[in-house]
């Protein structure tokens, strides 16, 4: 009994001495993370509720209900009820002043052109349309994201979003080419394969599309039953609709998933096939008759003879007879062929390189800095190589050293500051892998003295957030240093922002009642900004990983509420979305590939 006692004493003892398992305790700290995230989730949810525009809380909001699915689904369902809301008071807004913009006889459909000039100022239509225009986009991306977790709720939100409108004008600004449609409704049919395919009869009263073809394989694929009802109610609308509108690439690709589909249902014998034989016959016939009482000159459709061939023949005898096509499908004097156009375009194309080649004459010059640029690329991508694996494998002190020595003085001849500034910050972070702090430190002093100190344009700041990623590996107390006095800086650039922004944007797409529109309601040069803000992704990361309430305290520094707000976003979506974490040099040196 004693020796039971001792070996339990000394198995519990074991297990507080020995270190766990490294995978356990890297999987343990993500979760920690990932705890911590959620509760600045929590945080921002109510920054973002306190925001001034609605534009900004609609766009915010339904990234944040996005993040906190996974986590917290009942509050998710309320975050996204606070985007439905907002955006519905929104779209009503819009439409009362629409309507307003009428009455008063301001909303000529000139108006709604391409914008105000120097002298013309925008009427209250324009505004609203501009809006509108983007809440329609909103709309979309919205709907997309609520149909990952409920489907349901996605269809009742783009349908019912724009119910209340009574504007015409607004009423005309709905009406889509259906191809969004179709697309939110692939994506619910990955979750509701019959509730797609009811609602994708609805959708054709518009015209089909390539869309709806890849909607009935999805279906198909997850209920082969409701994908042959669909299948059908696709052939009565073509044979409705009659040949006047018929896009005969549709009936091709309809026929071609029926042929992937034959394959699949040749192993599940209790399966129906997509179309039968005589439905195929039937759309093939359909295609012959759309290319014979079609225009004699234009041929199309020619391309897709051998289709027509396969299920009726008799109908593909008779386009050949009218196109005087060989059996290979090839007209035979007019060039109407795909294939002899084909054969002409690479004719044409090989005549046009013969004749370059004839008439150039070799450039020593050209030539001698090809083959300069070539070995310098070369140098760049073995550079790389080493720079990547000098903190992966073991190496003898001399050969490290000569290797980040060789590696410093090619990357001191790249050109482009940006191209130096990075490659030195991942060799220092392969250097502070490897274990030589002070050699780190030292390697980024020198990256350091390539930026200036007082960061005055765009690039200057791009050079000092490179600095910062490179810091935040190889030595974090300096990136957070650095990060802050970049932050004060930023306050004043963006305050100055403002302050132009709201005298150029006369139509208020960027900055609207003070507050600059960071979502996707801030017009093309917002949106394109905040796309190149991806970059700060990899850096945002190494960040978080060296200390995640000074990494939060950062982004508490900017001024204004929205660009809090945006910060605490970029920190949120590297921790809670759906990614993989890259290696700390791989994702500094991603900038130089």
């Amino acid at each position: 009994m004693r020796s039971i006692k001792l070996a339990f004493t000394l198995l519990l003892f074991a297990s507080v001495a020995f270190p766990q398992n490294p995978e356990d305790e890297k999987k343990k700290k993500a979760e920690e993370l990932k705890a911590k995230a959620v509760e600045l989730l929590r945080e921002t949810t109510s920054s973002v509720a306190n925001l001034r525009t609605a534009e900004n809380r609609i766009s915010f909001m339904a990234e944040l209900a996005s993040l906190m699915w996974m986590h917290d689904r009942d509050q998710a369902r309320g975050m996204y009820g606070s985007v439905v809301m907002d955006f519905k008071n929104l779209i009503a807004q819009i439409d009362t002043q629409m309507n307003m913009a009428q009455a008063a006889a301001d909303a000529d459909l000139r108006d709604l052109g391409p914008g105000p000039g120097m002298f013309n100022e925008p009427t209250d239509a324009l505004r609203a349309a501009t809006k509108f225009r983007s809440a329609m986009a909103v709309r979309q991306a919205i709907a997309m994201s609520l149909a990952e977790h409920e489907p349901e709720l996605a269809l009742s939100f783009y349908y019912d979003a724009i119910a209340g409108i009574t504007n015409p004008q607004l009423t005309k600004m709905t009406e889509s080419d259906g191809y969004f449609d179709v697309r939110l409704l692939a994506t619910v049919a990955n979750k509701d394969a019959a509730r797609a395919a009811e609602l994708a009869r609805h959708s054709l009263k518009g015209p089909l599309n390539y869309m709806h073809v890849e909607l009935l394989r999805q279906i198909y694929d997850k209920d082969a039953d409701k994908g042959v009802e669909l299948a059908g109610a696709y052939l009565s609308k073509i044979k409705s609709d009659g040949l006047e509108k018929l896009e005969i690439y549709i009936v091709a690709s309809l026929i071609g998933a029926a042929d992937e589909a034959s394959k699949e249902t040749a192993e599940k014998a209790n399966q129906k096939p997509l179309y039968t034989q005589q439905e195929l016959r039937e759309l093939a016939d359909i295609m012959g008759r759309a290319m014979l009482e079609g225009d004699p000159e234009m041929g199309a459709g020619i391309g897709y003879i051998s289709i027509i061939d396969k299920y009726n023949p008799a109908r593909a005898a008779q386009v050949r007879a009218k196109f005087k096509m060989g059996p290979a499908g090839r007209a035979a004097g007019s060039g109407i062929g795909v294939a002899t156009n084909v054969m002409n375009s690479a004719a044409r194309m090989a005549i046009s390189n013969t004749n370059a080649n004839v008439s150039g004459t070799p450039n020593p010059d050209w030539e001698a800095a090809e083959r300069e640029r070539e070995a310098r690329e070369e140098a760049e991508r073995k550079l790389m190589e080493d720079i990547g694996g000098l903190g992966k494998k073991e190496l003898p002190k001399e050969e490290r050293d000569r290797i980040v020595a060789r590696s410093r003085e090619i990357i001191m001849k790249t050109p482009g500051r940006e191209k130096k500034i990075m490659a030195l910050s991942a060799l220092a972070t392969s250097v502070k892998q490897a274990g030589d702090a002070q050699l780190a430190a030292e390697i980024m002093r020198e990256a350091e003295s390539l930026a200036r100190p007082d960061p005055r344009n765009y690039q200057d700041f791009l050079a000092t957030w490179m600095i910062i990623s490179g810091y935040a590996a190889a030595e974090p107390d300096r990136a957070f240093m650095m990060l802050d006095d970049t932050i004060y800086r930023a306050n004043e650039v963006i305050g100055a922002f403002v302050r132009v922004g709201e005298f150029i944007d006369v139509t208020e797409q960027m900055i609207v009642d003070g507050e600059i529109q960071l979502g996707a309601f801030g017009g093309g040069m917002i949106r394109g900004l905040s796309n190149e803000l991806n970059i700060a992704e990899a850096t945002i990361g190494l960040l978080i990983d060296a200390d995640l309430e000074r990494t939060k305290a950062a982004a508490d520094k900017f001024d204004r509420p929205e660009t809090r707000v945006l910060a605490r976003m970029m920190i949120l979506r590297n921790i809670l979305a759906d990614k993989e974490k890259a290696d700390d040099v791989d994702e500094i040196l991603s900038g130089l590939k």
